[in-house]
């Protein structure tokens, strides 16, 4: 546990001594600070008073809650959103370098298996036909041992 003095506390921060003027003025008030130890250790603290009356006199009192957890809780949050991004912006380019593939495939399939006489597509509706003779052909002419795996 860490004791320490309104005094020195407000001495070190100047911050944490206007928010004490805000309980007086509020009824309450929180802050964050970074409290130092005897022996250097640096650890944040959220800091929160409370006014009180007493009769005719006005006190405060405070609590403070040692954070340093959920603060590197936070950090790790944090840097595994970015790992995350980076992960996502790396399998775009690689959807996109897959799909460029892809069609450059399917471009040289279908340059492989033209037949001798091209066939007007847009003659009658045997479009459908036609497609199926150039997957057949495509199929037939490669072996699936020559495409590169995905």
């Amino acid at each position: 546990m860490i004791w320490m003095s309104v005094n020195s506390l407000v001495k070190r921060n100047k911050r944490i001594a206007v928010k004490i003027a805000e309980v007086f003025e509020k009824g309450s008030a929180q802050a964050t600070s970074v409290l130092i130890t005897k022996s250097g250790e640096k650890i944040p603290f959220l800091l929160e008073g409370h006014e009180f009356v007493d009769g005719e006199k006005i006190y405060f009192m405070g609590v403070g809650l040692n954070i340093s957890k959920q603060m590197k809780l936070e950090n790790d949050l944090v840097r595994a959103e970015r790992a995350n991004q980076e992960h996502l912006e790396e399998k775009i380019i690689i959807n996109d370098q897959l799909s460029k593939s892809k069609r450059e495939l399917i471009a040289t399939a279908l340059h492989i298996s033209k037949p001798e006489k091209p066939y007007n597509l847009f003659k009658d509706n045997h479009s459908r036909l036609w497609t199926n003779f150039l997957i057949i052909n495509w199929q037939k002419r490669l072996s699936f041992s020559t495409i590169p795996a995905i």
